[in-house]
């Protein structure tokens, strides 16, 4: 749940242009509390991100779409973009995007480490997340080797199956190997991408089940699908379109069953 404490608040459109402070409240269904779904969004378009009424967005970089009654999250991407400076209404920062994957921050466990160590310092005033991994044995790697532990866990479970059945399978088994590496260290998992990259066909019935499925695990603080919208001819866009919103702004069948909070 979004409390929302506002402080010369000064909206032009969706787009809040003067800091929103905001704390969050976990809600609680017996005794197990609800995680905040989020999204990841390029293009920043505060009106399709409104209509998924998610809680929380960010877009890879330092600076987040500012949209009404939505979290702004920044990203520190890689090597290069250490030392940015984040808007007023950043309060979360996440460090390295895949850097186990050559296509994207490339960085090995011992580099990503050093450079942690070396700048967490300068970010204390964040809640600062771990490198957001596809490869869990690189994200433990770095564990042993940081000096001060991140606040969160950041992960990529995408699922490669062909069909609804392997595709549940691959991502239940990759949350249980998620959910013993955040006990082992208390740590609570923030899903930053995910999505079922090999099937569009029975993609709104795999959001439904995964938001269940994420919401039964109490150590998921967050979770974002990949993503709000994008058109498929992208650089990176290397997978059947995930899109959940369409170009003219509606919803589409994905983006309804990924709609707003569990309850």
């Amino acid at each position: 749940m979004v409390v929302l404490l506002l402080l010369t608040l000064l909206l032009t459109g969706c787009v809040v242009t003067e800091q929103e402070y905001k704390i969050y409240v976990p809600i609680y269904q017996n005794g197990i509390s609800q995680p905040s779904f989020g999204v990841g969004s390029t293009y920043g378009d505060c009106e399709k991100i409104i209509r998924l009424e998610v809680e929380w967005v960010y877009n890879w970089a330092a600076n987040p779409p500012e949209c009404w009654g939505v979290e702004s999250v920044g990203m520190i991407w890689d090597e290069r973009t250490i030392g940015t400076t984040f808007p007023a209404s950043v309060g979360t920062v996440l460090w390295f995007n895949e850097p186990d994957i050559e296509t994207q921050a490339n960085l090995s466990v011992e580099e990503a480490a050093q450079l942690w160590n070396q700048n967490i310092a300068n970010y204390s005033q964040y809640r600062n997340g771990s490198p957001a991994v596809n490869h869990l044995e690189w994200l433990s790697d770095w564990l042993e080797q940081v000096d001060i532990l991140p606040d969160f866990l950041c992960v990529h479970p995408y699922t490669t199956e062909v069909t609804p059945a392997l595709a549940r399978r691959e991502f239940v088994a990759y949350l249980d190997e998620v959910d013993l590496l955040a006990a082992s260290y208390n740590l609570p998992i923030w899903i930053t991408e995910y999505a079922w990259v090999t099937n569009h066909l029975g993609q709104a019935e795999f959001i439904s089940w995964s938001k269940r499925e994420i919401a039964a695990r109490p150590a998921i603080e967050r979770a974002a699908w990949f993503e709000d919208y994008y058109r498929g001819t992208e650089p990176w866009a290397c997978f059947p379109n995930t899109s959940l919103v369409e170009a003219g702004g509606q919803l589409n069948e994905l983006g309804i069953a990924y709609r707003g909070r569990m309850h």
